[in-house]
This record gives structure tokens, C-alpha cells and sequence, in this order.
């Protein structure tokens, strides 16, 4: 019979929230303007969104999803809400890492090069939304890995009884 280690208490809950907060930012801000074409009034389309523009859009959104339900549970651990322990609560803490990666390099990729027939196109304010929530969600991913990996210090107590010598 193993016995698993306790998750360490008094964890922040702050960079979970941040990540989750980032991940629905990056689910909302595919669907805004990504890119418009410049092309001559009557001519010009209206804008369109990143997730219909290109792949990448979809592939940022399966990320933050990842990202975004692996905060969750964790937050909702370091507010009792649910028993992790410190396997858990570090793996969960791993894999936002690599969803809120994906979705920051997806939507990066994107913002550096335009889809065909990129002559044509202007980025628009939702591409820098999301890249915007894609980086606020990796760092505060990453600030939990780190509370998660080395925990809070723990105050040294007092003990009751002394030793007698």
C-alpha cells in the first residue's frame, strides 16, 4: 500500500486563475478580426476571423482548452475544492504549461506570417488580443509550475515540550 505525499497547503490560487482567465481570453479572441484585406473599397471583404482563416486558430484553442481545464483543477484544489495531491497538482501544472505553449506558439506563428495571400492582408486588433492572452496565460502557467514544483515555505513551529539535558 502506498501513501502519497499531501499536496503542499497555502498554494496560490492567483496563477491558476490567470491561466484559466487567459485560456477562455484565447477561446473568445479566435472568433474577433484577424486579419482584413486592403483592397480597394468595392472590392474589399470584410474582415476575418482567425478561425476561419487558418488552422492555427483551431490548433490555439485546443491549447487553451487544455490549458484552461488543467487550471481549473488546480484551483479549484488549492481552494479545497477538490483533493489533489502533489503528483497531481504537478503534472496538471505540466500539461496547462505545454497547452497555454501550444496556443502562444500557434497564434505567434501566425502573427510573424500571414496566411496566403498575405500581400493583401492586415492584422487586426483580435490576432493581438490573443497573442496578448496566449502570453499571459503561458507565464502564469509557468508561475504555477514553479509553486508547484517547489511549494511554499512551510513557518517552522515551536514544538510544546523541550528536550531535557
Amino acid at each position: 500500500m502506498s501513501v502519497r505525499a499531501p499536496a503542499p497547503a497555502g498554494r496560490p490560487v492567483l496563477p491558476s486563475l490567470v491561466a484559466l482567465a487567459g485560456a477562455l481570453a484565447v477561446c473568445v479572441t479566435v472568433f474577433l478580426p484577424w486579419y482584413e484585406p486592403v483592397l480597394a473599397e468595392p472590392l474589399a471583404p470584410d474582415a476575418v476571423s482567425g478561425w476561419d482563416a487558418t488552422v492555427a486558430a483551431r490548433i490555439a484553442v485546443a491549447g487553451a482548452v487544455l490549458c484552461g481545464l488543467c487550471a481549473l483543477a488546480v484551483a479549484l484544489d488549492a481552494r479545497d475544492a477538490l483533493a489533489l495531491d502533489a503528483g497531481g497538482i504537478s503534472l496538471l501544472s505540466i500539461m496547462a504549461v505545454g497547452g497555454a505553449g501550444v496556443a502562444a506558439a500557434a497564434i505567434t506563428y501566425r502573427t510573424l506570417r500571414l496566411p496566403e495571400p498575405s500581400a493583401v492582408l492586415s492584422r487586426e486588433i483580435g490576432l493581438y488580443l490573443a497573442l496578448l492572452s496566449a502570453l499571459a496565460a503561458l507565464g502564469a502557467c509557468l508561475i504555477q509550475l514553479v509553486v508547484s514544483s517547489t511549494g511554499t515555505p512551510a513557518v517552522p513551529r515551536r514544538s510544546a515540550s523541550r528536550p531535557r539535558g
